[in-house]
């Protein structure tokens, strides 16, 4: 049996006004994962993703936003 993986997310840069929370919930859909995702009033984005394999999905936003300025920790 998989067990599921929590990883709460900082993602901070270019992330607020330009669609980033659209962008990953779609990203999230596509890629069986649940979670949340909010602004925060600093400017950075807060997320809290759940699946069974999270540290895959990191890479995945990684991978798929290359030209973003963003920093996750």
């Amino acid at each position: 049996m998989d067990h599921l993986v929590n990883k709460k997310i900082t993602i901070s840069g270019t992330v607020q006004g330009v669609g980033y929370r659209y962008w990953l919930k779609e990203l999230c859909d596509t890629n069986n994962v649940n979670g949340w995702v909010l602004n925060k009033k600093n400017g950075e984005v807060e997320a809290v993703l759940v699946n069974t394999n999270a540290v895959l999905f990191l890479s995945l936003i990684h991978i798929s936003e290359p030209t973003r300025l963003l920093s996750i920790s």
